[in-house]
Formats: structure tokens, sequence, C-alpha cells
């Protein structure tokens, strides 16, 4: 059954459930100007999505809304894609990592046009310089038995199973710091001084 797209039958999870191991702490309470990185993926996809949920590991008092536990620690963010794909109740989802702050209201409407171009693609994602970005992209529902049967593979790479599904895959170069994540206190750094140039 072909799934046709709008953003009413869309729904945007920001997955927080990361070990955040390279960083040494917990990514979403990160500050970055007064709001945490998580407020700030929240502030993004509240004025395009109706539905709206936090993929975490265990609840988190820090989350006024709805969350999804994924309960697949250690094995990546593909394990709280499937989980917000087998809960959520419309055909399509937006993803967005939480240490992605810099991804705008607009440039996700701008994704979300493409796939209303091609309402047969399963995955629509931007890839800057030749990188694919697996963690700011929309997933049909049809995705999930596949993205099943490669967690209980052991096989946690999202780009990999991207490179399986029929996907479209959009290069995005002339915006490359909007795509920038935290992994690191330098990368975190490299950040601030992006936003502080957008004030």
């Amino acid at each position: 059954m072909t799934h046709l797209f709008s953003i009413e039958h869309c729904t945007a999870v920001i997955l927080a459930g990361g070990e955040s191991r390279r960083m040494g702490c917990d990514k979403a309470q990160l500050r970055l100007g007064e709001a945490s990185l998580l407020d700030h993926a929240l502030h993004h996809v509240r004025p395009v999505f109706p539905h709206i949920a936090v993929s975490v590991r265990q609840p988190r008092d820090d989350v006024d809304g709805v969350q999804w536990c994924d309960q697949g620690a250690g094995r990546g963010p593909m394990m709280g894609i499937a989980a917000a794909l087998s809960q959520m109740t419309t055909p399509w989802l937006f993803v967005l990592a939480c240490d992605m702050p810099l991804v705008s209201s607009a440039l996700i409407r701008q994704l979300a046009e493409q796939v209303q171009q091609d309402d047969a693609v399963d995955v629509i994602v931007p890839r800057i310089h030749g990188h694919v970005q697996p963690l700011c992209g929309f997933y049909s529902v049809r995705c999930l038995p596949a993205m099943e049967a490669r967690i209980a593979a052991g096989q946690r790479g999202v780009q990999s199973l991207i490179a399986t599904l029929h996907a479209r895959v959009i290069d995005w170069d002339s915006m490359p710091q909007q795509f920038m994540d935290v992994d690191t206190p330098q990368d975190m750094n490299m950040i601030e001084s992006q936003y502080q140039g957008r004030l």
C-alpha cells in the first residue's frame, strides 16, 4: 500500500537516547545559548509537525511531552528509529538527532517538499559533501521490516540500511553548517561559533 505524504500525516521524533561516549556527558542537556540541545531540536520541529515525540533510553525529567523508550542501549540510532516507526500512528516519520541544533524549520520544510514530489520513496535524506545524513530525514513506515531484520542480525548501520531501500538522497552542499553535529567538546565549540554568528 502506498502512503501519500503530507506533514499532517508525519510524526517527528528527536533522538535523545545516545550514550555520548566521545562527549563524556549527556549531549541532550548541553547548553547552546539559553537552551539545551534537546530544546533547540524541539524548537525547530514544533512549528512544522502536529505529532512530536522524543526517543529516549529511559524516561527523562526534562521532556515535557511524549517519550518513546527504545530499550536498545548500545545498539545505536537505528534502534531509536525502529522504536519510533513501531509506535507512531502516522505513515511517515521525520528523524532528527538532538545533537544537530542548527537544523532549521525552513530546512525541514524543504526536505518535506522533496518527499511530496516522490511518494513512492521510502526514505528521503540529505547528503553533504558526499556524506549522507541519516539522522535528519524522512522514513516511511514501510522501512520497519527491513530495519527490524537488520537489528535482529546485529547490523546497526543506518547508512548501510538506506542503501538497500528505495531512498532518495539529496545533495545539500550549499548549507553544510546546518547539519553540524556534536560528538566532541571541539564540535560543541564549532557549533557555538556558528550559533553566535546567527544572533
